[in-house]
């Protein structure tokens, strides 16, 4: 049974809605992600990824798709499962422990959370 990539993303975007009503901000330059009062310092990997994650459609990535991004080679850096999870555990610390990533089987990682790019021009 092949599961319906459409659907689990519709209700992942739902459920993290319900939890987080305001839209996080990433800011690419300061490296943070932040919302209200709220801020979160990313190294410059993490920012990468997220930023992966906000300017496509979709909203969910394979672990090609990151590696492509992060301009890595699959043999050569073992490393993405581990900034995955550390940039999920930070999220989960500073927001009340709301997912910022779910993982969907056979696919890679879904966005669940509302994030926009700071513009450039603006403070």
């Amino acid at each position: 049974m092949t599961p319906d990539l459409n659907t689990g993303l519709v209700e992942a975007t739902q459920n993290s809605a319900t939890i987080c009503n305001e839209a996080w901000t990433l800011d690419y330059e300061r490296r943070v992600l932040s919302r209200a009062r709220q801020e979160i310092t990313l190294t410059k990997t993490e920012v990468v990824i997220l930023q992966s994650f906000v300017v496509r459609e979709q909203r969910a990535l394979n672990k090609s798709e990151l590696f492509a991004c992060l301009g890595k080679k699959p043999d050569s850096y073992t490393g993405l499962n581990m900034c995955i999870y550390r940039l999920q555990s930070k999220f989960n610390r500073h927001a009340d422990g709301a997912d910022l990533f779910r993982s969907i089987r056979h696919r890679g990682y879904c966005l669940v959370q509302e994030i926009k790019i700071r513009d450039q021009g603006r403070p």
